[in-house]
């Protein structure tokens, strides 16, 4: 696994929890998260963290542009429009409850609401699947290539350029690999002298000529 699928993988795993974290924490009614039991936006936020989980395994990373850039635009849209209502609730909690006693309690209420962390899980997930997608893949043959040539320099032994010695009789001229083989090819033969050369493998034959005896 490279690092391409290792920062879609987390992007994707942190855009799926983000939708159940919690992004707002209202008094009384508590902490509210972008699932919303279904009703928000968090459902077409989870769609898109599995698609980039399967484009990611299949390497089909160009649909991880799609992907991320619809998330962070669902999630740039849901945070605009919060804080558009927010600020509306409290300029119609100053206007409507003016003079009302309790128009400080309530307001004092809608202050404390406030953006909780699960924005971050959101909006980083967003970012390193993008991230993923703008990273250029390292071609298949630029990689083979590398591997073979390593294991070609770890692997495979270099050619010795010494001539191996071969050995040459001095008496009749016979080359062999070793000093044994000319000992072998004749006892009386000890004089022989390095030589790089073809080497028989066979000893010569000796050839022996009998004389004839002379009668008187």
């Amino acid at each position: 696994m490279d690092t391409k699928q290792i920062i879609g993988l987390v992007g994707s795993a942190l855009l799926f929890v983000g939708v159940f974290a919690p992004i707002l924490n209202m008094p009384i009614y508590g902490s509210v998260n972008y699932f919303q039991n279904g009703k928000g936006d968090g459902v077409a936020i989870i769609v898109l963290s599995i698609l980039s989980v399967f484009s990611i395994l299949d390497k089909k990373y160009y649909w991880l542009w799609v992907t991320g850039l619809i998330s962070l635009g669902f999630l740039l849209f849901s945070f605009l429009d919060i804080q558009a209502k927010l600020d509306a609730l409290k300029q119609g909690v100053a206007t409507d409850l003016a003079g009302n006693p309790f128009a400080g309690i309530v307001q004092l209420a809608v202050r404390s609401i406030q953006i909780q962390w699960g924005w971050a899980l959101l909006v980083l997930g967003s970012v390193l699947i993008i991230g993923a997608a703008s990273i250029e893949e390292t071609p298949k043959k630029e990689k083979a290539t590398a591997g073979h040539a390593q294991i070609n320099e770890e692997t495979v032994p270099k050619k010795s350029s010494e001539v191996p010695t071969k050995y040459k009789c001095r008496i009749c001229g016979k080359v062999y690999d070793s000093e044994l083989g000319l000992a072998e090819h004749h006892e009386e033969h000890h004089y022989f002298e390095p030589f790089e050369g073809p080497a028989e493998t066979e000893p010569p034959v000796e050839k022996r000529t009998t004389k004839k005896a002379r009668h008187p």
